[in-house]
């Protein structure tokens, strides 16, 4: 059994679904503000929007889509499930293509030092460094 609303943006009647008789934004105000998040999220624009979502005015706020704190829980509200379903969507995506794991961080070897360089000389030709150090020597000292 629907029952009738009212929008709190644009305050035109509307019927609630009966799985969701908790609604208080019509579908008319619900999809042109998840339209404009789209459009935004699809242009990868994280700029402040000139204008609020919720209202129109003019947009001097610390928020980004909104002019003050309550149309900003507005619209928090309205855009949670289409974050939620948009985020699901790219994620199905992803893997349908088979997405590659993330690159992970390997840093760059750094040179070694020439005790180091020695230390890795020396193991590499089966000695101990000293005994390494001691045929250097003599090698340095024939010459």
């Amino acid at each position: 059994m629907a029952t009738k609303g009212k929008c709190a943006i644009c305050g035109a009647e509307f019927e609630r679904p009966a799985h969701n008789g908790r609604s208080i934004y019509c579908d008319d105000c619900r999809n042109r503000i998840i339209r404009a998040y789209e459009a935004r999220m699809d242009a990868h624009s994280l700029t402040r929007m000139p204008n609020c979502l919720i209202c129109g005015a003019p947009n001097r706020s610390n928020w980004k889509m909104a002019c003050c704190e309550e149309h900003a829980r507005m619209l928090n509200g309205i855009l949670s499930a289409a974050r939620k379903a948009r985020n699901n969507r790219l994620s199905r995506e992803y893997h349908r293509k088979g997405g590659k794991p993330k690159e992970t961080y390997t840093p760059k070897k750094k040179p070694l030092c020439k005790i180091d360089q020695d230390a890795h000389d020396a193991k590499a030709a089966g000695m101990s460094y000293g005994q390494y150090m001691a045929l250097k020597a003599q090698r340095r000292d024939a010459t």
